[in-house]
């Protein structure tokens, strides 16, 4: 665990006025919770009407809260109760504890800052500094997923300097097929079937796909036809498929065929997204129904790209920017706040100081900020 507060922009040693921090912190175990009596183990001397948070990395006994102050009623040097005022701990008057909780939990002593404040308070104002310059001061990896276009440029809807891209892929979809060579495999040119030794039952395969690998040929040797059905294995462990399309050579030993399961693929392929919502699922789709549903020609979150965006390092005005907000949190009196509408004098003056999306709300902040604001347009590579 870390001993201080730590962004990517600042640390707590940058900021001068934090509040005092807790006197005192603890962990206790569910075993140190005694509900029939309402008393904690905490192994810390906590004298009665002390102020008191607990944390959890479960669930809290029952009848406590996180980061709600408490006061504590001291029993002895290691044991305490709990009381939800200063009067009720003076009184003796302790919370009921309905349960032990889940998890370890852990008592702060005191109503001075965690580590757990100071850290919620840096990364607030790092994230208000991004949020208002629409940028990141450090190499910040993002992982999209683009549309082809077919025009060899891919847009990426990225305000932010690209300082590298380390991945860039388009998404193939893993085939699966059957595949039958040598004797296993029996076709005429000109025919409209395929035998194969496979163990099938009748139409097991229609509406899948078969494709050929012809050996004899170095130019062209990929074809393919859609499967309209296919007889039971018989007796010879044979079956014969029936295609949509003839055979353009006849088959040899050499010669590949597969029977492909989840794509259609030939000359005139189109990939059969799992998107599509007009055509029945696991059915081969029509070309029309590719221009209704958008999916041809252009392709849809297909090409997936990693690479880091922002700056190498943090400028010093960002830094500064940062160490503003983060005292101004700390004690809002220390700098001039002003308000973003339009301010006037009657019907002599009248201006406006900008948009509050590209604003703080502290005038020596905004110095420090202008010189980033990130107004780009979506950038293409």
């Amino acid at each position: 665990m870390p001993e201080k507060a730590i962004g990517n922009y600042i640390t707590e040693d940058d900021v001068d006025n934090w509040g005092f921090a807790v006197s005192a912190s603890a962990d206790f175990t569910i075993e140190e919770v005694n509900i029939t009596e309402d008393k904690i183990t905490v192994g810390l001397d906590i004298p009665t009407g002390s102020k008191i948070r607990f944390t959890s990395t479960g669930v809290l006994p029952g009848g406590l809260e996180k980061k709600v102050i408490y006061y504590a009623i001291r029993i002895d040097a290691t044991i305490i109760q709990v009381a939800s005022s200063s009067v009720d701990a003076a009184a003796g008057n302790a919370i009921d504890l309905t349960d032990v909780g889940v998890g370890t939990h852990t008592i702060d002593v005191g109503e001075g800052e965690t580590l757990a404040d100071r850290q919620a308070v840096i990364d607030e104002v790092e994230a208000q500094v991004e949020r208002i310059t629409k940028d990141y001061f450090y190499p910040k990896a993002f992982h999209e997923f683009l549309d082809g276009n077919g025009k060899d440029r891919l847009f990426l809807s990225i305000r932010q300097k690209i300082l590298s891209i380390n991945y860039m892929i388009i998404s193939q979809v893993k085939v699966s097929t059957i595949d039958k060579t040598g004797t296993d495999i029996a076709g005429t040119q000109g025919e409209y079937t395929v035998t194969l030794t496979i163990s099938t039952t009748a139409d097991y395969y229609k509406n899948n796909y078969l494709g050929i690998n012809y050996a004899s040929e170095r130019i062209d040797n990929l074809w393919g036809s859609r499967i309209l059905g296919n007889t039971a294995t018989d007796e010879n462990g044979k079956s014969i498929f029936t295609l949509e399309q003839p055979l353009k050579t006849t088959l040899v030993e050499a010669d590949i065929v597969s029977i492909i399961t989840n794509w259609n693929y030939d000359d005139d392929c189109i990939y059969r997204s799992a998107k599509s919502t007009l055509h029945e699922p696991g059915t081969l789709m029509e070309p029309i129904e590719f221009l209704i549903d958008s999916y041809f020609p252009k392709g849809h979150g297909n090409i997936e790209i990693k690479g880091t965006i922002g700056h190498y390092s943090c400028p010093e005005a960002i830094k500064n920017a940062c160490i503003v907000l983060a005292r101004d949190e700390c004690d809002p009196t220390l700098y001039e706040h002003y308000e973003f509408e339009k301010e006037s004098m009657g019907r002599v003056y009248s201006y406006d100081r900008g948009e509050a999306e590209y604003l703080s709300g502290i005038i020596e902040c905004d110095r420090y900020l202008r010189r980033y604001i990130n107004r780009r347009p979506v950038l293409a590579v």
